[in-house]
């Protein structure tokens, strides 16, 4: 049998924004799309056409988003197309020191743990690092359970976090911020020695 033409799948990003735009009747709805600069022209000009009328138009139809529930948040590391960005509300968020705000609580340690955050706080800036939350959290784990040398703290850092220079956690200046981490953990878990005697 003779079937016909078939049509194109709908990339990913207009398919979320069909799903949200259709959530958008019955409840609150967010949608986030991220790494804007990758976009072409084409399709932000779409996105303008979407924020300035509600409606998104494909080959699959038209839907409209729900004024009152919808939020279209776009995330760009280069500026967006004028018109788009004419019509938003520009944020400017500086992900590089995001690692400055994270606290004990947030990953199930008490007030005491303050200094050894503050001390990863320093490192991080002397080895420009940026970890994301969960890069801190898996660093914070090998420091509480394997990591007890300059060394192995380093191995855990180049392991953990995506983006540091290897070459710059060797460098002369970065030692004293590393052993105040690993002091900071000393303290915090308690050293036991153990004396050899003959």
């Amino acid at each position: 049998s003779a079937s016909g033409p078939v049509d194109a799948p709908l990339p990913l990003y207009e398919r979320s924004l069909i799903e949200a735009c259709a959530f958008s009747e019955a409840e609150r709805t967010v949608l986030i799309l991220d790494q804007l600069q990758g976009a072409d022209f084409a399709t932000q000009m779409r996105l303008y056409r979407f924020v300035d009328c509600g409606e998104w138009s494909s080959p699959a139809g038209s839907v409209q988003a729900h004024a009152k529930n919808f939020l279209l948040l776009l995330i760009s590391e280069q500026p967006l197309y004028h018109s788009l960005a004419k019509c938003s509300f520009r944020v400017w968020t500086d992900a590089q020191r995001g690692f400055l705000d994270y606290r004990p609580a947030d990953y199930n340690l008490g007030a005491e743990a303050q200094a050894l955050f503050d001390a990863m706080a320093s490192l991080c800036v002397e080895t420009a690092a940026a970890p994301t939350p969960s890069e801190f959290g898996q660093i914070l784990d090998d420091l509480m359970q394997r990591a007890r040398s300059e060394e192995q703290l380093r191995q855990s850092l180049f392991g953990r976090i995506e983006t540091i220079e290897r070459a710059r956690l060797y460098a002369p200046e970065v030692l004293p911020a590393l052993r105040a981490v690993l002091f900071e953990v000393e303290r915090l878990l308690g050293v036991d020695e153990v004396v050899l005697s003959d």
